[in-house]
């Protein structure tokens, strides 16, 4: 028989263990309700992947399609181009035409008499004859090609309307328009820039406007900006804001492109532009011209500027365009000696070789460096001195100029570092230099690399994402 103490020891153990058995219960509960919730969270995750992979699918479909839409734009562009050459140059024949006539009218009406006359009647009979038959032609063929050049109006017009809208969606701060994701990542704050990468567990907001020291550390957020082309340098003067795009090069430089006017998207992060050129060394400034015919880019031609040179100064400002005017859309003005030994370039204002005013005016007075190259291959010399108008135009060797001294006359103040080739090819496919236009400029601001940590991480996602 067991004793009192024995059966009371039991019975709290037995009590012990239902209240334990409950607890456990509960827990159990508990956690399977939790469990259920994390694994709605994961399908709620993937689906919302599945529906973004697929997203991205459709806007790289997109993708494809504006590229078709840009070389269709690109033809109509070339041909509008080209009809305007071939009108500007019957415009200059029907004018020498109608001077011409001109001319036999005076003599005709300084004519004494018929016999005197006779000859210049007779060319005056042929004058309005030949430009008879030259209107009745430019008639007939304005009349056939303004169909044509209406269908390509009403269809930029089209494009026009197409693209604000877009615009405007991809703009927009409204829900569904702001973020495709999730509900959570539509209320970021996209003028702070909360970076959210879950990946590496962290959450940072970056400054409203950056410093040169930004840059210089070259963050991961940072750089996130730079390679999503988000982060812009811009410039506000006389109430106007212009902006430059700063970006990756393929070899992974830091550059900054000239200033131009426009409206800034709203997703954009900027820096002050005067805050990104500290990034420029002084000493070894390394500019850059956007070569392209027709917006089809030819490639890249980097320039090295000598310090302590006035003219070196005006070229960095005409690259940035810090000063105004730059030399982005300027036309290649002409090969010069039938050897091809050089080209000129650079007339920001008429775009013909008769302007580009000096932004120095004492750009001619000062005593420049010695000229370490002379007039050997790459050189790029100051057009023609003394010339206050045309201060802006400069001259790049194509091959030494060594019986040429005249162009040696005024010193080098830079030298293609590298790009040369890319220049000379582009000038040997095309006859007509013309055709050939600096598409844009600038600068670079130093020569980083891509963090690594960064692009493993992006590779990571990458494939992540094709597991959908």
């Amino acid at each position: 028989m067991n004793s009192p103490t024995l059966r009371t020891r039991k019975e709290q153990l037995d009590e012990f263990i239902m209240g334990n058995d409950a607890a456990c219960e509960v827990r159990f509960a508990s956690c399977e309700e939790v469990g259920n919730r994390i694994r709605s969270d994961i399908q709620k995750n993937i689906e919302t992947r599945r529906k973004i992979f697929q997203l991205n699918r459709t806007i790289s479909n997109e993708i494809i399609r504006m590229k078709n839409i840009i070389e269709r734009n690109e033809r109509k562009e070339q041909f509008l181009e080209n009809k305007n050459f071939f009108l500007g140059d019957h415009l200059k024949g029907m004018k020498k035409k109608e001077a011409r006539l001109r001319s036999l009218k005076k003599e005709l009406e300084r004519a004494r008499d018929l016999k005197s006359a006779a000859p210049v009647i007779d060319f005056t009979e042929e004058a309005h004859g030949d430009i008879n038959s030259y209107l009745t032609y430019l008639d007939d063929y304005l009349a056939g090609g303004e169909s044509v050049s209406e269908d390509i109006e009403l269809n930029v017009q089209d494009n026009e309307k197409k693209f604000e809208i877009i615009h405007d969606v991809l703009s927009s701060r409204e829900m569904g328009c702001k973020d495709i994701a999730t509900e959570e990542t539509s209320d970021l704050d996209r003028d702070g820039y909360l970076t959210l990468l879950p990946s590496c567990g962290r959450e940072e907001t970056i400054p409203g406007v950056l410093k040169a020291e930004d840059l210089q550390e070259m963050s991961r957020d940072v750089e996130d900006l730079i390679t999503q082309q988000k982060l812009f340098a811009i410039q506000v003067c006389k109430g106007k804001q212009r902006f430059a795009d700063i970006w990756f090069s393929e070899g992974n430089e830091l550059l900054l492109g000239h200033l131009r006017e426009g409206k800034l998207p709203l997703y954009a992060q900027t820096i002050e532009h005067s805050e990104a050129m500290k990034l420029v060394d002084p000493s070894s400034t390394l500019t850059f011209l956007e070569l392209s015919k027709i917006r089809s880019s030819l490639g890249r031609v980097y320039i090295h500027l000598f310090p302590d040179n006035c003219r070196c100064q005006q070229f960095l400002s005409l690259c940035t365009g810090d000063k105004g005017p730059s030399y982005a859309n300027t036309r290649l003005l002409e090969v010069g000696n039938g050897k091809r030994e050089y080209i000129r370039c650079g007339d920001y204002e008429n775009n013909n070789g008769t302007g580009g005013e000096t932004l120095f005016p004492n750009i001619f007075t000062e005593k420049e460096s010695a000229n370490p190259c002379g007039c050997s291959a790459g050189s790029v010399l100051g057009e023609v001195p003394g010339q206050l108008e045309t201060g802006s135009q400069f001259i790049i060797c194509l091959r030494d100029i060594a019986d040429h001294h005249e162009k040696c006359s005024f010193s080098a103040f830079g030298k293609v570092h590298e790009g040369l080739d890319v220049l000379t090819h582009a000038i040997c496919q095309h006859r007509n230099v013309s055709e050939i236009s600096i598409q844009g400029c600038g600068v670079i601001l130093s020569r980083l690399r891509l963090n690594q940590s960064r692009t493993r991480a992006m590779t990571d996602a990458s494939s992540l994402d094709r597991s959908f």
